[in-house]
């Protein structure tokens, strides 16, 4: 079939109860190394608070998949549903860096469990851990953010776009229908350039 019978990688949690991998999908090359790396998802990770969720990163290298996490981040809700979709979404802002996407169906912003999705950027030196992009249901109890995809390049402009599901979503506020979403990456004339500055080297007479 192709398959190895033992897998190459594997990792897990720490935590009771974690449900570390409650997603997983491929994240890119998300620091420009030439090599790709993973995304997971833990739907029951707590912090300071109860099943906040998490999303980690591990990266790829020559010497192959690191076996502790290069990234994390949590949502500040509780039981946001914050990990239960991750996906790598390729470069949406064309700076040469993949990004990823966490969902987060039960995340409370404007209306009540109206769900989230943040997105965040690769940079030379691996994601950022403050989301850039932020979208919400903007309907109470839409479940937006259940579900997460890189859409691909569907505009033909170059950069990656998004796509989100919110199965809950109502019309008229009455009859639930679920909405799909397609969010577009950046145009070229928008491009953010990471510029990286060397010290000067110094040497004595």
């Amino acid at each position: 079939f192709g398959l190895s019978s033992i897998p190459y990688w594997s990792a897990s949690c720490t935590q009771n109860n974690e449900q570390f991998g409650s997603a997983v999908d491929g994240a890119g090359d998300v620091n420009g190394d030439g090599y790709l790396d993973l995304i997971v998802g833990a739907r029951g990770y707590d912090e300071d608070l109860v099943d906040i969720g998490a999303a980690y990163l591990f990266t790829n290298s020559s010497s192959g998949m690191n076996s502790a996490a290069d990234w994390k981040v949590s949502s500040d809700q509780i039981y946001s549903g914050f990990g239960i979709p991750v996906a790598g979404l390729g470069d949406v802002n064309l700076d040469g860096f993949d990004d990823v996407a966490v969902g987060a169906h039960h995340y409370t912003d404007d209306q009540s469990l109206e769900g989230m999705v943040f997105a965040y950027r690769g940079s030379p030196i691996g994601l950022e851990t403050t989301p850039k992009w932020t979208g919400g249901g903007n309907k109470a109890d839409a479940d937006f953010g259940f579900s997460i995809a890189n859409a691909g390049d569907v505009d033909d402009d170059g950069s990656n776009d998004l796509l989100v599901g919110a199965p809950l979503y109502k019309r008229d506020e009455r009859i639930v229908m679920g909405q799909a979403s397609l969010y577009l990456g950046l145009q070229a004339g928008e491009v953010i350039i990471y510029n990286t500055f060397l010290p000067m080297l110094m040497t004595g007479q």
